[in-house]
This record gives C-alpha cells, structure tokens and sequence, in this order.
C-alpha cells in the first residue's frame, strides 16, 4: 500500500497538497467552497450542504455527492460521476479511518487527522484511483472529522477549516 500525506503547503496556507494527486484550497473566511485541483482531470469545487456532500465541475454540473447520513461513525455510499462506491468508516488503533471501495476492492485507506499541518494520511491499494474522486472522499473525511470536533452532525454549520458547514 502506497502511503501519501495531504499537507500544507509552503507558499499557500490555504492550500493542503497530496503528492501525485491534487491539492485542496480552503475557503477564504465566509465561504464554504473548497477548491480542488487533481494533477489529471479538471478543477473542482467541493461543498458541504445540510443535507449532502457535493462534487461540481467548472460548468457547475454535480460529478460527485454523498448524503450527509455519512458521519464519523456512520458509514455510507458516495457516488463518483456515474458509480457508487462505498465510504465506510473503520478503527486503526485508537484513530478513526475511512475505507473508500469500489464493490469488495479497498481502493484507499484515509486517516484524517487534526494537526495544521498535515491533514490526513492516504493509504492507496494496488487498484487505480481517480484523481478527484480521491481528493473529494479525503476532503469529506477530513470535514466529518473537524464536524466530529465541534460537535457538529454530518452537514450542519459546524464549518471548520475545510469549509464543512453546510447552509441548505
């Protein structure tokens, strides 16, 4: 397993880059729209609303989403343009970790975590991701973990860094 690290980078603190894959750009203070950049495919925009998760492209066209069922502790489904794949929330030890899959095949393994500095670990399985597929499970269990330390429900107005409240 191929283990990457989404961390801040050093020309913009509002940028957090996971080698090989992307970079996501925080909302400035009053938005909620993250920014995200895969190395292939083209620029995204992720949102947390009341009641889901979203994906859009440049034209504003949803290409992924994930009902705001999905929680800290709760499991759900994502889907990913025209697949549905799984989400699934497990331990490692004493950290909470999502298992994003396809069918019965562990695609990546990620551990968000709450330093500054360095936001999660991405564990990736021998099978290929796409890019911005990987970038949005990462930021929405980044999110639900920030919501997990505000005390905020799956979707809400907790917020956080990675601009997980929601307003609809």
């Amino acid at each position: 397993m191929t283990d990457l690290q989404l961390i801040r980078s050093t020309d913009d603190r509002r940028r957090y880059d996971l080698p090989g894959v992307g970079s996501l750009r925080l909302p400035k203070r009053g938005s909620r729209a993250v920014a995200a950049t895969p190395v292939t495919g083209f620029p995204l925009t992720f949102h947390a609303h009341a009641s889901r998760y979203e994906a859009t492209d440049t034209m504003g066209s949803v290409v992924g989403s994930a009902p705001a069922t999905l929680t800290y502790e709760a499991s759900d489904s994502l889907i990913w343009v025209d697949a549905r794949y799984a989400l699934d929330v497990t331990t490692r030890g004493s950290r909470t970790a999502f298992v994003l899959s396809s069918g019965d095949t562990p695609l990546a393994v990620i551990e968000p975590y709450s330093d500054a500095r360095t936001k999660a670990a991405v564990g990736l399985g021998g099978a290929r991701v796409e890019a911005g597929l990987l970038l949005f499970a990462t930021w929405i269990a980044q999110t639900l973990r920030e919501q997990s330390v505000t005390g905020d429900g799956g979707g809400g107005d907790g917020g956080g860094d990675f601009g997980g409240g929601g307003g609809d």
